[in-house]
């Protein structure tokens, strides 16, 4: 999991610690530092961690296509797909219709290079908005307040019935709901920003 390091706010210089909670706010920044370095430090934990993550995925490969021999089936795919009673030309279309489709997934890419202004686009540069009008913040208390109350003009609890309406009035105020992140225990790292977002 992503360690801490040390980052800078959203709106000062002063340090925050970058979590898988707050992560959203920092990749979605209008400043491309912000986003880069938010993307770099949340992901260097990976990348030191690459060679057992490869390991990792190349013994469940072997580990795949073993059980499928033992079993003595044609393939892992195979394997994976005939339990469930799926024919492996399910598979084959689905592959063969995003690869067909993958000339729309570039001119996206091209279009949100060409309205953000990049001449490289980065993976950090797929998640910021390209429409400055979607960017909202909620507090908790705006959110439960638009949960409970606002919904299609009746409250959501209501619609759910009197068992969720129950709890969702001591829930907000109970002790196994926080308001705030928590400390992570093992997920979490920090960012050094050049800039302010």
């Amino acid at each position: 999991m992503p360690r801490r390091l040390p980052a800078r706010s959203k709106t000062s210089s002063e340090r925050v610690t970058l979590t898988k909670a707050n992560y959203q706010r920092f990749i979605e920044s209008r400043n491309r530092d912000v986003r880069q370095a938010a993307f770099i430090a949340m992901h260097s934990a990976y990348r030191k961690q690459r060679n057992t993550i490869a390991a990792t995925y190349s013994s469940s490969v072997k580990a795949d296509v073993f059980m499928a021999r033992t079993r003595h089936y044609e393939s892992a795919l195979d394997a994976a797909l005939k339990p469930k009673n799926i024919p492996e030309s399910v598979y084959d279309a689905l592959v063969e219709s995003v690869n067909d489709h993958l000339p729309l997934l570039h001119r996206y890419i091209a279009l949100r290079k060409r309205v953000l202004g990049l001449e490289q686009l980065g993976v950090y540069d797929l998640h910021v908005p390209i429409v400055p009008e979607v960017e909202e913040e909620y507090s908790y208390d705006a959110a439960l307040d638009t949960v409970l109350y606002r919904r299609s003009g009746r409250s959501a609890t209501t619609m759910a019935g009197p068992r969720f309406w129950g709890w969702i009035h001591v829930g907000p105020t109970s002790t196994r709901t926080k308001a705030s992140v928590a400390e992570p225990i093992r997920s979490g790292s920090t960012v050094s920003t050049p800039t302010s977002c």
